[in-house]
């Protein structure tokens, strides 16, 4: 192939790099108060804010990705707990390209796969509802919070 042959898309490459310097962004902001200490409740955002970060949720936010490190980047986005099928639903909206049929199933067993495991970033936080650990601070001994003892998000349910 001669190098006059080779087209580049430099706005997607753009988007793409813009992408992953927001994720990058996200996640120093969700661990710099972790580090120094100031952590000592989930962060919620107010609804307008939610808002806000759904619109920027473009066709190719999640094209390329795995569906943990599109989940991570959704949940980073959204910055409170969203549902299996929330998370499906907007990283097949964000570009993320699969051929399962049951799409949400998959996710779901994905995101239950990682939160089984030690150290696991996204965790369960209620029936079907996943978040980020570093929202809730030193993971406590023993096991999981179920029911009535998840902390309070802020989202009124």
């Amino acid at each position: 192939m001669a190098d006059n042959d080779i087209q580049i898309d430099y706005a997607k490459v753009l988007a793409d790099l813009t992408a992953r310097r927001d994720a990058l962004n996200a996640a120093i902001a969700a661990i710099e108060p972790i580090v120094n200490g100031t952590v000592s409740q989930p962060i919620a955002s107010s609804r307008k804010s939610a808002k806000a970060e759904t619109a920027e949720i473009q066709s190719d936010t999640f094209f390329n990705m795995t569906v943990p490190d599109a989940t991570r980047k959704y949940l980073s986005m959204m910055r409170k707990p969203q549902s299996t099928p929330q998370i499906a639903e907007a990283l097949e909206r964000g570009g993320f390209t699969h051929q399962s049929e049951k799409f949400g199933n998959t996710v779901g067993a994905v995101l239950h796969r990682i939160a089984a495991s030690s150290g696991g970033d996204i965790i369960k936080v209620s029936r079907g509802n996943w978040g980020l650990a570093s929202w809730y601070g030193p993971k406590r001994s023993g096991s999981e919070p179920k029911g009535r003892d998840e902390p309070d998000t802020g989202n009124g349910g």
